[in-house]
């Protein structure tokens, strides 16, 4: 069968010019999408600010459907004994709904265990790693809030010694705590059903940052050692774990440089790394932060992304896009610095987009609705001298933040 057995020439002809015309105006169509799309990549929402002290980390949640933003405050001046705010989100703003004391905050962890009233429920939980009271007094206790329906009240203290960081998760049902200790071994607490104790102590170096995480049905811990006091030295190896069925043992040294923390991450089912350098021995803050890649058997080397002075990574996905964001922190003098965005190809890391930031800690990506943003710690201003600056939510509008 061909079409000129089914119409006369002049039908044909006039169907063809059709046809011809609704390409055209699709053509037409696609062009004006794509003018539209660039005009609003060109409009940036405004981001939302924050007064903060010093932030160095912010950790956001759910809780019943509703949304927080917790802070970190480090410090106001030499004034570490300050307080940390839960900010709660109105459906146009977040708001301030609880302030809580907290002694050189460092960083929050959100997690959630079975309700102690039994049932299917659950309880929500925020730890606090406390750093310092005062100018070198490291020893003070990080606490544990639990949520009572209204406010985080806290349950359990426990000492530790320049607290830097927590990070949550569990093995076949127990649930587990990690804390970076900067000064002194860190350890691993377990929860007993009432409260977390201590089941091992591993020896670090300046931890900054432990990085849960699992491959294929393995659980590993990677701490990030920022400086060894003995010799003063920041290029030193950080440690992956693995878990053998009782304790975490070593499985990898990777040497880093002034390591602050550690990003695990998968795209398309490989498994990556990504570790964030600071400074190395010779107080050198312009440093390779380095991606890794799982092979079956250890990280290998993917990717080297330059920093200036690095003290983050944080990945996210928009749709099937993978992004990797990452803080600078800068130097002695030089804390008014752009941040990066960096968008996977396939293969590697490109940049995408570059953010003004001060004295920048910690990226926190999250989601509302459908509507992707990210928080950004500011820690203090350009100088280092002022740690009473603005932090930033910043809001993708579909093509950048």
């Amino acid at each position: 069968l061909v079409l000129s057995d089914c119409f006369s020439a002049t039908t044909l002809g006039t169907l063809l010019t059709t046809l011809q015309q609704h390409d055209s105006l699709l053509v037409q169509q696609q062009e004006v999408l794509q003018q539209l799309q660039a005009i609003a990549c060109q409009q940036s929402v405004a981001p939302m600010t924050f007064a903060t002290m010093g932030a160095i980390d912010w950790e956001a949640f759910a809780i019943d459907g509703t949304y927080y933003l917790a802070v970190a405050n480090y410090r106001d001046g030499n004034d570490y004994t300050i307080t940390s705010v839960i900010y709660q989100w109105t459906g146009s703003a977040f708001v301030a709904m609880q302030f809580i004391p907290t002694l050189g905050g460092h960083d929050w962890e959100f997690f959630t265990l079975p309700s102690a009233s039994g049932g299917n429920t659950s309880d929500a939980y925020l730890a606090m790693a406390n750093y310092a009271s005062a100018v070198g007094v490291v020893d003070v206790d990080s606490v544990i809030y639990r949520w009572n329906g209204a406010a985080f009240m806290a349950v359990q203290s426990i000492p530790t010694r320049g607290a830097y960081s927590w990070a949550y998760f569990s093995i076949g049902g127990t649930s587990y705590l990690a804390l970076a200790n900067y000064w002194g071994s860190s350890e691993i607490f377990q929860w007993n059903g009432t409260a977390f104790a201590r089941v091992q102590q591993l020896v670090t170096f300046g931890a900054a940052d432990w990085e849960a995480f699992t491959i294929a049905g393995q659980q590993y811990l990677a701490v990030a050692n920022s400086y060894r006091e003995s010799d003063g030295s920041s290029d030193i190896d950080s440690v992956i774990y693995l878990w053998n069925g009782t304790a975490f043992a070593p499985l990898q040294f990777i040497l880093t440089h002034g390591a602050w923390n550690w990003e695990a991450f998968e795209i398309a089912g490989n498994s990556y790394l990504a570790v964030a350098n600071w400074i190395n021995t010779a107080q050198q803050t312009d440093l390779n932060s380095v991606v890794y890649q799982w092979s079956g058997a250890a990280f290998v080397v993917l990717q080297n992304i330059p920093t200036h002075g690095g003290t983050s990574f944080s990945f996210f996905t928009i749709g099937s896009r993978s992004f990797l964001a990452g803080t600078n922190f800068g130097a002695t003098g030089q804390h008014a610095i752009n941040s990066g965005i960096y968008r996977w190809n396939g293969t590697a890391f490109t940049p995408s987009q570059t953010i003004a930031t001060l004295g920048a800690f910690h990226w926190e990506p999250f989601q509302m609705d459908g509507i992707t943003y990210l928080a950004v710690a500011n820690h203090n201003d350009n100088a280092g001298t002022n740690v009473r600056v603005n932090s930033a939510i910043y809001v993708w509008n579909g093509c950048r933040f």
